[in-house]
């Protein structure tokens, strides 16, 4: 009789009390054994349509909220490597954010339907702020019928010349840390300790300041230099130059 059919009696998915109650159980799990950090929207200055990037991005609104730290055994992805650039630290951590919640503090401030990648987790604990990097809302593919929590990937952010203007010196100090010694804010640990050789010397000893830099660069070795291999003329933009 119910070969060709969902049984009517037992409703699955339109019980909105048996719906309230599972997301009650997340809310109330997630305040239990999370922790709060900062939710912080990115706001777009000048979005590139071409890259889907905004180099000139704001973050101005923190939003406090509970989460669920996935990563129970510390952080994950490739952490410490040494690339041909130097030294890159690549945290990443897994949270999970309830709906609810995102609903109905995060959603009536930002206007979004979701955490967005771009935006940004400040974390108390470790005075640390990582990037959303993906929005995984269907890791739990409705239960009862609801969406009850987002799963989100974060990295640990790489500055990039964004404004900060949160009032939380933590986060607004770091614009001005990074911008003026980008060098020593890239060359630390985790714990913030400078990184040293065996011989106890730093990795970096050059600074980046913008009160000391020249802004015209000695360029007369490569002056001469170019005179006798590019001939930018006509015929041949890349032959030899005669001798005068």
């Amino acid at each position: 009789m119910l070969d060709n059919y969902i049984n009517p009696f037992f409703s699955k998915f339109t019980n909105v009390q048996e719906q309230e109650l599972y997301q009650d159980i997340i809310v109330e799990a997630i305040g239990i054994y999370g922790m709060e950090v900062y939710y912080i929207p990115r706001n777009l200055v000048n979005f590139d349509q071409l890259y889907l990037t905004d180099d000139q991005s704001t973050y101005t609104t923190p939003i406090q909220v509970p989460i669920f730290i996935e990563n129970v055994d510390g952080f994950q992805g490739q952490k410490d490597i040494f690339t041909k650039f130097g030294l890159e630290i690549r945290d990443q951590v897994t949270l999970s954010m309830a709906k609810r919640t995102f609903d109905r503090v995060i959603k009536p401030i930002t206007g979004q339907e979701r955490p967005l990648e771009g935006d940004l987790i400040y974390f108390t604990v470790n005075k640390k702020v990582f990037q959303i990097k993906f929005t995984n809302n269907k890791e739990i593919f409705y239960p009862l019928g609801v969406l009850p929590l987002f799963r989100l990937t974060l990295e640990l952010l790489e500055y990039s010349d964004e404004t900060f203007n949160t009032g939380i010196p933590e986060i607004d100090e770091l614009q001005r840390v990074a911008s003026l010694n980008v060098l020593d804010n890239v060359y630390t640990s985790e714990s913030g300790n400078i990184l040293t050789t065996e011989n106890n010397d730093k990795l970096t000893v050059e600074k980046y300041d913008e009160q000391n830099i020249d802004p015209v660069a000695d360029t007369s070795y490569l002056n001469k230099e170019e005179v006798g291999v590019l001939d930018f003329s006509e015929t041949n933009a890349f032959g030899y130059a005669e001798d005068n």
